[in-house]
């Protein structure tokens, strides 16, 4: 409890020192502004690029003004949504690679996603100098060339569409359409590379866990007669058809029969690590009472700050093509009909639509019947149409990188090796994704890296532990 308390405070002094890089710091460094020490002169700062902010977007109203000021820091904190960003670069005009620092060192998000149609005419307005709207026009012109039932290609790479679009690049707006147009099925709407990643990450820390659960059964059976039952099971008749879980179900379950055999505590500590070893578990609930902790629940507005992942977020995740998929094909359908009088008949296609996305269906006599229910569906669609962060990642590396380090070096434990062992892993990993690396300037990076102690390694789970739901520890 001590030591604990002793290394809350070692984390939270250190963070004072700090200032953080978050959207509303890197916003307010781009309104030509510096955050100062003293508290008192800092809201006042925040204020004063709050202003310069609303002068150079023309006084635009991207989101509510609470909310806007959120983003300065005023009143409270937020981040604002990856398109609002985009407005905000097109209103300051800040060209290619000023807008990609505003994605990945403002929200610590990926670059320009151009898998995703809109993100590819972002792209291409913002080297050209456009305007917002006239971007959205040719994205209106783009989805209403599309065909109503194309399937999306899987194969092509983000490396080979950015190599065509180089060339491309210097068209006029009509005839970069056209090209887009002509490769439709390749705008899925995401990163393949970056789920692909997120899959083999999720089986490997898996993998890991299994392996570190099996480890801990036989440390604890070992203390007790298996290795001598088991050579006595293993040369009775059709032995060879049993399993090692089949054998230490059976060994387990002989203890629960005498108590004297398996102590009752161990019998349950055995149970449960023989369920982890041989997925006995539901992959998803492992990893997230794995890795996050269970005890510290992030609240209001500071939620952001440090990331506890939730099962319902993690298995968006892994349904992004469903979910991007269906956000384009409504989006489709809704601009279908808005060229058609809403006391007009439903058309029989968008009938189809509506059936195959709305679970609690009724038949759309018309057309506005139609375009409401679909409006519907794509607001609830995008709210779970996820786009993979480093904050997804970062805590599932940092577990794996602890427990291969462990299990390499055994008993030998250097903190600034293990921490490099985390950092060069984890770069390895925001590079495959487009992200930026490891930067003790974001509060997440900072936390992990608080894991490495002199003498010992704590998970992310227990430094939230120890850190609380204190609203005051992620200031």
């Amino acid at each position: 409890m001590e030591s604990n308390l002793r290394l809350r405070n070692e984390i939270l002094s250190a963070m004072k020192e700090r200032k953080f890089i978050g959207f509303d710091t890197f916003i307010i460094r781009e309104m030509g502004f510096e955050l100062p020490k003293d508290r008192e002169q800092e809201e006042e700062i925040r204020r004063k690029a709050f202003r310069t902010f609303r002068k150079k977007t023309d006084m635009q109203l991207f989101a509510s003004m609470p909310t806007m000021r959120k983003w300065f820091g005023i009143g409270g904190y937020s981040i604002p949504s990856r398109e609002n960003v985009y407005k905000i670069c097109f209103y300051l005009q800040t060209g290619k690679e000023k807008a990609c620092e505003y994605l990945q060192i403002g929200l610590g998000q990926p670059a320009f996603f151009i898998n995703d149609y809109f993100e590819m005419i972002y792209l291409y307005g913002l080297e050209h100098g456009l305007e917002f709207k006239r971007c959205m026009a040719m994205a209106d012109i783009f989805e209403g060339s599309m065909e109503q039932e194309i399937q999306f290609s899987r194969t092509h790479t983000t490396n080979e569409l950015q190599r065509q679009y180089e060339t491309a690049k210097e068209l006029k707006e009509d005839e970069f359409v056209l090209w887009m147009v002509d490769r439709a099925d390749w705008f899925r709407g995401y990163s393949k590379t970056s789920l692909d990643y997120l899959d083999s990450l999720k089986k490997a820390v898996l993998k890991d866990m299994r392996e570190a659960a099996r480890d801990e059964l036989f440390r604890y059976l070992s203390e007790y007669d298996f290795e001598r039952w088991l050579k006595k099971r293993k040369n009775l008749p059709g032995a060879y058809k049993k399993s090692e879980k089949d054998f230490i179900a059976m060994y387990l379950k002989r203890g629960k029969s005498n108590n004297e055999i398996i102590a009752e505590y161990d019998l349950e500590i055995m149970t449960e690590l023989s369920q982890m070893a041989y997925g006995g578990v539901e992959a998803n609930s492992r990893l997230l009472s794995e890795i996050y902790s269970v005890d510290c629940e992030n609240k209001g507005e500071d939620k952001n700050r440090f990331p506890v992942m939730s099962g319902k977020h993690l298995s968006d995740l892994f349904h992004v093509p469903e979910k991007k998929e269906m956000s384009i094909r409504i989006s489709q359908g809704i601009r279908l009909l808005s060229h058609i009088p809403e006391n007009s008949k439903c058309p029989e296609a968008i009938q189809d639509l509506v059936a195959l996305y709305e679970k609690k269906h009724k038949k759309c006599e018309t057309a506005g019947e139609a375009k409401q229910i679909l409006s519907q569906l794509n607001k609830d669609n995008k709210r779970r149409c996820l786009l993979l962060q480093r904050d997804d990642i970062l805590p599932m590396l940092l577990y794996l990188a602890q427990q291969r380090y462990t299990r390499e070096k055994e008993d030998i434990y250097d903190k600034e090796e293990a921490k490099q062992y985390f950092v060069d892993m984890a770069n390895s990993a925001l590079n495959t994704c487009n992200m930026p690396v490891i930067n003790e300037a974001f509060r997440l990076d900072f936390l992990l890296l608080q894991c490495f102690s002199d003498e010992e390694m704590f998970s992310y789970s227990e430094i939230l532990s120890v850190l609380g739901g204190d609203s005051e520890t992620f200031i």
